[in-house]
């Protein structure tokens, strides 16, 4: 059983500049939010989806696999996952990021 948690950060279409790889925005939530998970206790899986919407919108979902709730909670209240997440937070523009939590079954 693990347990994963999720962001959802959503950007206005004039922020797909900002998103272009390579560019301090994209290497904050794909590269540093990966390093960030891999130097965390109990990591099973980690990444980050961006797709554009029928609006324009940009969304990126950016996920990690916990091994135990406990570890999960440790990364969501680190404090470089708290700075990392308050900035980019910040650029997101069009909707207030959205967390989620889930339990795997089975």
């Amino acid at each position: 059983m693990g347990f994963v948690r999720t962001v959802t950060y959503t950007f206005g279409p004039e922020k797909i500049v900002d998103l272009q790889k390579g560019s301090e925005l994209y290497l904050r939530l794909v590269a540093a939010n990966k390093a960030i998970c891999q130097n965390s206790p109990g990591l099973l899986d980690t990444g980050v989806w961006i797709s554009q919407e029928d609006d324009g919108n940009i969304r990126v979902l950016s996920y990690s696999e916990w091994d135990s709730i406990e570890d999960m909670q440790a990364f969501a209240t680190n404090p470089l996952t708290v700075r990392q997440e308050r900035i980019i937070s910040q650029a997101a523009t069009a909707a207030p990021p959205q967390v989620h939590t889930y339990e795997i079954l089975g």
